[in-house]
């Protein structure tokens, strides 16, 4: 049985939700195998997913406070 990519999301937010890094060593543990090529293709995936989800937006200042910064 191939490994899927949804399995390897899956053991990726397992793991963080556990508190543990989910390298690719420890997805291919809890997965219980497969190609580090497949996982690190999926990894790199979740990983810029986690990023995106953490990014502050950017606004623009307060009116006042720009008012004050031209000043």
């Amino acid at each position: 049985m191939a490994l899927t990519k949804d399995q390897i999301l899956q053991a990726a937010d397992q793991l963080a939700a556990a508190g543990t890094a989910p390298t690719l060593a420890a997805v291919r543990a809890a997965v219980g195998g497969g190609s580090y090529t497949t996982i690190n293709e999926a990894l790199k995936e979740w990983k810029a997913k986690q990023q995106a989800a953490v990014m502050p937006l950017r606004e623009p200042a307060p009116e006042g406070i720009s008012k004050r910064l031209d000043e």
